[in-house]
């Protein structure tokens, strides 16, 4: 991959560089730094899902430091991205909530009051694994060539007690699944080695309503690459999985994530996380 590519600059990630590429045909640091900050934002509010945008003012810092690094003006020591986050404060009466956006995760979390300290723990939580050294020993044992993986793809879906086609109304006393995809490609994908490591996560639309489900075992990488040959793991809940706390009904968010273990049981450098349409948990007595 050229070295010049957009994730160098900071607040670009991985889904905003393909992004960059699809709506502007943009792959290069001189071609970040000649586009308008003014179309960049017209362009993401017109495609936008949620209320969550860039601010104009970190627009212009992509632009500025992409022609900056364009012009080989990089440090000895480049500052390097962990997390782009986008804050929104909202106010009701006396009250005033912080709205948090996590970009690379595009997941929105609200907090009560103004910037309070959970907001900051989660951000914490957030950036935690790219916060943390790589061991000297992985970098000395390091091939010259690592295993290229220039894609990693991950879908789900909530499947019926019978495992027909995707729904999203659910009888609490009913057995369900979520039903696991997913793929790598690139170069050198075939060589990766180590295992997946799955995890299915809910959180109700009010306090209290939440759950994590592990897959009941790591599933090791056996050679397989491309969308013809995926990874498929389901989750099944039982009857009774979603502890209701007492309501009628509750709207679960759900979301897959994804990771990557070494051989040496340490994380590695691929992840992805797959956000389900909504379900509908229902009792029906």
């Amino acid at each position: 991959m050229d070295d010049k590519q957009l994730t160098r600059v900071v607040g670009i990630g991985d889904a905003r560089a393909r992004w960059f590429g699809e709506a502007f045909g943009v792959k290069t640091l001189p071609q970040l730094a000649a586009l308008d900050p003014g179309e960049i934002e017209q362009r993401l509010r017109t495609g936008a899902t949620r209320g969550v945008l860039p601010a104009r003012g970190q627009i212009e810092r992509w632009i500025a430091d992409a022609g900056r690094m364009a012009a080989g003006g990089e440090e000895d020591e480049p500052w390097r991205e962990l997390g782009s986050f986008v804050l929104q404060i909202e106010a009701r009466g006396d009250e005033q909530r912080t709205v948090a956006h996590h970009v690379e995760e595009d997941h929105t979390q609200c907090f009560d009051g103004l910037a309070p300290a959970e907001l900051r723990e989660w951000i914490a939580e957030r950036i935690a694994p790219r916060l943390a050294p790589e061991p000297a020993l992985a970098r000395s044992a390091a091939p010259a060539a690592a295993p290229g993986v220039d894609e990693l793809r991950l879908t789900a879906s909530v499947r019926d007690p019978a495992g027909g086609p995707p729904i999203n109304v659910i009888r609490r006393t009913d057995p369900w699944s979520v039903r696991c995809e997913w793929y790598i490609d690139g170069p050198g994908a075939a060589a990766l080695t180590g295992k997946w490591r799955l995890a299915l996560l809910g959180e109700g639309q009010g306090p209290g309503i939440e759950f994590e489900q592990p897959a009941p075992s790591l599933i090791a990488l056996d050679g397989r690459t491309g969308p013809a040959n995926p990874y498929v793991l389901s989750f099944n809940l039982a009857p009774g999985a979603i502890n209701l706390l007492g309501r009628p009904q509750a709207v679960l968010d759900l979301t897959v994530a994804l990771t990557h273990v070494t051989g040496a049981g340490t994380p590695g450098s691929i992840a992805a996380f797959a956000d389900l349409d909504k379900v509908l948990v229902f009792r029906s007595d």
